[in-house]
């Protein structure tokens, strides 16, 4: 097994346009408003005018915000931004924008400040960093997987089976040809994990908050931040940020109804600021949907909770997180082509998904017990249901702190719980599966094994193998996930003079486990997708992973003169990971082409495990940030990652899942981490249009 070394150059072009100052308007004003977004929003209406900002520097407002009487529009404006130093003038007829003072005019990053946002490119870092903001993403489609909203940006390619973008098993993201598994994911600057369908180590981020309340996604599409809590980035981190609790109490309720009886609840309280500037918000939400190409008894969704309290002190800020979901979707196979009737019957041009929850359809498409014909050709039709189940418990305490006006420190603790599985009622007609069920439920039955495997074109299906499985022709399999992983992320960020110095550390323990159950589906018991099953037949294997992530970064920013800023750096990481088998597959069972009626094939062992690092003591970052004009910028970063091993065991590319244990005592010895170098140059243009 060999690993390889991908090399990524990204080259990004963003330009803005502003217009030349017109004469102001005069309106009538009566604002009052805590917040600043509501004091814009109200500012934008009474003056008919758009108000172009830099949320970065506007977010450490504080209000309230009182503008009364007969003036200017850009008076108003200034009024409402006299708590810090910004300019204000009118780029054209419709438009104002504020700057800061002290920031060359072009420089900032606009966004649109009230109405529908833009994506935005972040004129300021040494990366490639594209953001979507909330409102644009829940425009484009109302409770939409936040992944599925980076489809719009260049670079970007995103992929599902469900229109909102929240099937898992069909899920895929790439960024400039990185793949999903070789990016970074964080919510609120906790890791996501590596945004596997097999959970191993995180939860995808739909599962991690109401999409709703999402304020946020951001896009760094070369490298990410030194700091990013992520063992998986090679090409690039996604951030999403929750959105904070708003300042005057309130209530939000949002229904959907569509096709395929689809409906989707989301509702919303906000306290308001109560006590001492604290204030918190609770959220519920609801989706049910018919899959689109399965009849009505298959219906995906679920539930979801999140709670946010946020204090704003004068020197600590603490932030305080829970996100609770529950949900099942069935998995709609792959479509394929249902033979050359569809030429002359478009209804049979894709073979079915799932035949749930009509038992009777999927045992009539299957001969019968004692029959030696062959499944139907399609392989779709093999299954009875699919589905994936995932319950996810997600809470995090942040704690900021303003030492004095040079150091400052991030602290974040979090947990994470998880309890899924993938279930797959399906035919045991075929040569595969019975092997692993006669292996385990009748390994003396001779007669129905040829080549060390069990067929049914021998003699019929086992009638023992019949039996024990319920007497349907088909059997439930499962693979079952547990997943306990907390730990802690710590920054501190000290400015003197013309440097920024940042160093931290980032530390987890994670436990996972993964197990292939096999259960028995009856006519008076026949399972549903929507539940797990309980007392299985046999366990076929079982993997066990005690993880320990540590990652240590430092970097500095330095800003050499007034147009001139370059960073450096560097960070530690080291993934320890022992996997374990506690239960290993019978040798039998994984027979492929053995000669004779029972001979074991030895080279399909299952490995037994043990211990293997991931270990770079050091990858480099550097990066600059150029303003060689007044309105042009150029950008170049390099930096160097490791993706960590996947803590997954048999059936998976990884250390643990190889078929021997000499095989995986080899790559302990000589196997190395999958690694990238990572370029990225850009040019950024502010340029006026006369």
């Amino acid at each position: 097994m060999r690993f390889v070394s991908p090399i990524s150059a990204v080259c990004v072009l963003s330009v803005s346009a502003y217009f030349t100052q017109a004469h102001a308007q005069t309106h009538t004003f009566n604002i009052s408003a805590h917040t600043f977004s509501d004091a814009l929003a109200a500012f934008q209406k009474q003056s008919g005018l758009s108000v172009l900002a830099n949320t970065e520097d506007t977010r450490h407002l504080s209000g309230p915000y009182v503008v009364s009487g007969k003036m200017s529009d850009v008076e108003a404006l200034k009024q409402l931004v006299k708590k810090g130093s910004f300019t204000v003038h009118q780029s054209s007829p419709r438009t104002l924008v504020i700057e800061k003072a002290q920031l060359p005019k072009g420089h900032a990053k606009h966004v649109y400040a009230g109405g529908e946002e833009e994506i935005v490119a972040t004129g300021r870092q040494t990366r490639s960093v594209m953001t979507v903001g909330g409102e644009q993403m829940q425009a484009t489609m109302p409770g939409q997987n936040p992944l599925q909203a980076l489809s719009i940006l260049p670079g970007v390619t995103f992929t599902n089976v469900d229109p909102w973008g929240n099937n898992e098993q069909n899920s895929s993201i790439y960024v400039h040809g990185f793949s999903t598994t070789q990016l970074g994911y964080t919510l609120d600057g906790i890791p996501l994990g590596a945004g596997a369908y097999g959970n191993y180590n995180g939860l995808s981020p739909q599962r991690a908050a109401i999409s709703e309340d999402i304020s946020k996604v951001a896009l760094s599409s070369g490298t990410g931040a030194l700091g990013t809590a992520s063992s998986s980035n090679l090409g690039g981190t996604i951030d999403f940020t929750t959105a904070d609790p708003k300042k005057k109490a309130g209530a939000t309720v949002k229904q959907i109804f569509g096709s395929y009886n689809t409906f989707r609840t989301f509702a919303r309280v906000d306290t308001g600021n109560f006590g001492n500037n604290n204030s918190a918000y609770f959220a519920f939400s609801r989706q049910d949907a018919r899959a689109w190409n399965l009849n009505g008894a298959n219906r995906q969704g679920g539930y979801q909770v999140n709670a946010k309290f946020l204090h704003k002190g004068e020197k600590t800020k603490i932030t305080a997180y829970f996100d609770w979901q529950n949900k099942s979707e069935p998995n709609t196979q792959g479509l394929s082509i249902n033979s050359n009737d569809w030429l002359t019957d478009p209804t049979k041009q894709y073979t079915r998904g799932a035949f749930y929850p009509d038992l009777a359809a999927a045992m009539a498409n299957y001969p019968s017990m004692s029959s030696k014909s062959k499944a139907p050709a399609a392989p779709n039709n093999q299954y009875y249901f699919s589905s994936a189940q995932r319950t996810d418990f997600l809470t995090y305490l942040k704690i900021s702190h303003r030492f004095n006006s040079h150091l400052t420190s991030d602290n974040n603790l979090y947990f994470h719980y998880d309890d899924g599985a993938g279930v797959v009622a399906t035919s045991i007609r075929t040569n595969a599966i019975l092997t692993i069920l006669g292996t385990y439920l009748d390994p003396s039955a001779s007669k129905y094994i040829k080549n060390g495997q069990f067929t049914y074109s021998q003699k019929g299906i086992d009638p023992t193998v019949w039996n024990k499985t319920g007497g349907t022709g088909f059997a439930t399999r499962t693979t079952e996930y547990t997943d306990y992983r907390g730990g802690l992320t710590s920054t501190f960020h000290y400015r003197v003079g013309h440097h920024n110095i940042e160093t931290g550390i980032w530390y987890e323990r994670n436990n996972n486990e993964a197990a292939r159950r096999w259960y028995a589906l009856s006519a008076t018991n026949t399972l549903t997708p929507y539940q797990t099953p309980k007392d299985p037949l046999f366990t076929q294997w079982q993997n066990k992973f005690y993880t320990d992530t540590f990652v240590f970064h430092v970097q500095d920013t330095w800003k050499v003169l007034p147009n001139l800023t370059v960073m450096a750096g560097m960070k530690l990481e080291q993934v320890n990971t022992n996997g374990t088998l506690p239960v290993a597959a019978l040798p039998q069972s994984l027979a492929t082409n053995t000669t004779g009626s029972k001979t074991l094939d030895s080279n399909t062992q299952t490995a037994a495990g043990g211990t293997i690092s991931a270990f770079k003591p050091f990858l480099p970052a550097v990066g600059m940030v150029w303003d060689f004009t007044r309105h042009e910028q150029v950008f170049v970063n390099i930096q160097k990652n490791m993706n960590s091993f996947a803590e997954s065991g048999y059936g998976t590319t990884s250390p643990w899942g190889v078929s021997s244990q000499a095989e995986f005592e080899d790559f302990k010895k000589h196997g190395k981490p999958e690694t990238s170098w990572t370029y990225e140059a850009g040019l950024r243009t502010f340029r006026p249009i006369k």
